[in-house]
């Protein structure tokens, strides 16, 4: 089950990720093909400037769209960043949910087992109570957060 998890997630990051980074490539190195062309008039964009009669405003506010430019590629890199490493937590996560959630009963066992006979029935008792009370706080925590984030 968790492999396949991770199978399916794995794909559809590389069916998302692969081929907007090959447009972004891709546009990267036709971006300068592109200003000229639209500085002069032609091409795509600069028939959309001469239509709207857009060439001029945009030639007198130059300076501010490289402005917007530059703070518009360090925001993407910062959004790339966050993206990149809250997959990376919710990954790591799932990992040790997983792990725990299949360890647990060995351990509980065994645990148990050392105790022995009342105590062990105590520290059931006393297991189940604290799973009970910790979910519902964490869960608690999970739901308040989750409108908080908004």
């Amino acid at each position: 089950m968790f492999l396949a998890t991770f199978v399916a997630l794995a794909a559809l990051t590389v069916v998302l990720v692969v081929p907007l980074l090959n447009e972004l490539a891709r546009f990267a190195h036709h971006a300068p093909d592109l200003l000229r062309e639209a500085r002069a008039g032609r091409g795509p964009v600069g028939e959309l400037l001469e239509r709207f009669h857009l060439r001029r405003y945009a030639e007198a506010h130059a300076d501010e769209f490289r402005c917007f430019g530059g703070q518009l590629g360090r925001s993407t890199v910062g959004l790339a960043r966050g993206t990149a490493q809250g997959v990376a937590g919710v990954l790591t996560a799932v990992v040790l949910a997983y792990l725990m959630v299949g360890q647990a009963p060995q351990i509980t066992t065994r645990t148990l087992a050392l105790a022995g006979g009342d105590r062990a029935e105590r520290l059931r008792r006393i297991g189940r109570e604290s799973a009970r009370t910790i979910t519902g706080y964490v869960s608690g925590n999970l739901l308040i957060s989750s409108f908080a984030a908004r």
